[in-house]
């Protein structure tokens, strides 16, 4: 079986959103046969993505890593202007259109320590989702 490739997000510009971002490095290391992509939910998805697909955010609101598999769990951000259009918008697209069936996401609070992300990636990558 293939290894997955997981979507990482979040805007370097921001410390309370970046933490995926920053330990993409950790994460490449720590499972050098998985695929990690740093994704704009602007542009299109990776040609490598198959219809689940592995997401690694940030997520407000949390005080531990929590697990979803459904959209429902997060609410519609406000939608003033086109810069309003984010990850929750894309991925609701994306299943609206059927382009992905099924969606794990690992949600992360700003602010967790980067070795309970790892050990969180390996329990959803070699033990499934």
């Amino acid at each position: 079986m293939k290894p997955p490739t997981v979507l990482v997000l979040g805007n370097p510009l921001c410390d309370f959103d970046n933490l995926p971002k920053r330990i993409l490095p950790v994460l490449r290391k720590a499972f050098p046969h998985s695929t990690f992509l740093h994704w704009d939910p602007t542009e299109e998805l990776p040609e490598s993505i198959s219809d689940h697909i592995i997401l690694i955010d940030t997520v407000i609101g949390i005080s531990s890593i929590q697990i979803f598999h459904d959209l429902k769990h997060f609410q519609y951000p406000p939608r003033n202007t086109a810069h309003d259009f984010d990850a929750f918008i894309a991925l609701s697209l994306l299943k609206k259109l059927e382009k992905i069936t099924r969606i794990t996401i690992i949600g992360v609070p700003p602010h967790t320590p980067t070795h309970l992300i790892v050990r969180k990636c390996e329990a959803q990558l070699m033990h499934g989702s």
